[in-house]
C-alpha cells in the first residue's frame, strides 16, 4: 500500500519543461550563428 502511494505521489517527467529547454538552446545557437555572421 505504501509503495503505491509513493508511486502515485512521484510526478511524471515534465515534457513541457524539456521542450522549453530545447527551444532556448536552439535560440542560443541561432543567436551565436548570427553574431558570427
Amino acid at each position: 500500500m505504501e509503495l503505491r502511494r509513493i508511486r502515485t505521489y512521484t510526478p511524471p517527467p515534465d515534457k513541457r519543461h524539456l521542450k522549453q529547454d530545447r527551444v532556448v538552446i536552439s535560440n542560443q545557437i541561432n543567436s551565436i550563428q548570427k553574431a558570427k555572421g
